[in-house]
């Protein structure tokens, strides 16, 4: 687990994270966000969001405050290799595998999205 590291989302956003699991998911970095760092992810894909892009190829993060997820704390996104109700995931706040005492994360597009490590 390497830690304070930064991401890449298969070129839609670039973004600190606290700590990630090296291609551990297909060959994929697994990250993990502190909450500003997950505020600072979803808002960069708000404003690369493209309307006129077909839905299947954008990614999505939200955290709103009137949805209650398994945790009551956490980020809803988009899965866009799924379609319909699967589409949607919840990743609710946790503590990083082997850290127990670090801060709350959240494992946002981790084992799902394509995300690298920034050299």
């Amino acid at each position: 687990m390497l830690h304070n590291v930064r991401v890449t989302l298969d070129g839609y956003a670039t973004v600190a994270a606290y700590a990630v699991n090296p291609g551990v998911w297909n060959g994929f970095a697994a990250p993990y966000f502190t909450r500003e760092q997950a505020d600072d992810l979803a808002a960069q894909l708000t404003a690369a969001a493209d309307p006129r892009q077909d839905e299947t190829i954008s990614y999505r993060a939200e955290c709103p405050s009137e949805l209650d997820g398994p945790t009551g704390d956490g980020y809803l996104h988009d899965s866009p290799q799924y379609d319909g109700d699967e589409r949607w995931a919840w990743t609710g706040g946790q503590k990083v595998p082997g850290d127990p005492d670090g801060p709350t994360v959240y494992a946002i597009g981790a084992y799902g999205w394509i995300w690298a490590l920034v050299e």
